[in-house]
């Protein structure tokens, strides 16, 4: 007999199974979300079962998720006929890391072999350290200094940057305004 995955979650699923919030909640925890798939039955050996209304499936499945997971995951839907038969299939989208851990009744979930679990103390501490690893890998020399412009740099070397950047690229050699190769190499921002 096979058994859902870290990464999938197979559902029979006549109707919208009570339990999903759960499993949406983890997946949307998980660095690369999962996939439900409902109208397979896991303990049939997976045999394809369908579903009676696939789209009034998905519409429940993204409402239940939208009104019960905090912050909601954005879900993608793809019904496929299998053996004559509906299956939705629903791709969970992960959370973005600076709002995790996704919580369902007050309950941060995460996803281990075929379960979904209630995070610990442990595991909600591994969460806040991937933000703040996640944080220091923020590249600061994006980012415009406020209350600068183009006045604060060294003409001279501005001047030798965008003839090295002209003469190194056929694209940046078309663009005649200093202006505008500044702000395309991100040098300046349209504000100056």
């Amino acid at each position: 007999m096979h058994r859902d995955s870290t990464d999938i979650e197979v559902k029979r699923a006549s109707e919208l199974p009570e339990n999903l919030p759960e499993t949406t909640c983890a997946f949307a925890n998980m660095p690369s979300g999962g996939t439900i798939i409902l109208g397979v039955d896991e303990n049939r050996d997976f045999e394809v079962v369908g579903v009676a209304d696939a789209a009034a499936l998905e519409e429940a499945l993204i409402s239940q998720t939208r009104n019960s997971v905090k912050p909601a995951p954005m879900i993608e839907c793809e019904t496929f006929t299998l053996e004559g038969k509906q299956v939705l299939v629903a791709q969970v989208n992960p959370v973005p890391l600076q709002n995790r851990p996704a919580h369902y009744r007050g309950v941060a979930y995460l996803r281990q072999s075929d379960g979904d679990y209630g995070m610990n103390d442990a595991d909600l501490a591994l969460v806040e350290i991937q933000k703040l690893s996640h944080s220091e890998n923020f590249q600061f020399d994006v980012v415009p200094v406020l209350n600068s412009s183009t006045r604060d740099l060294d003409s001279v070397r501005v001047k030798s940057f965008l003839e090295a950047a002209r003469a190194g690229s056929r694209i940046l050699s078309k663009k005649i305004d200093d202006q505008e190769l500044l702000e395309t190499l991100n040098i300046v921002t349209v504000k100056g």
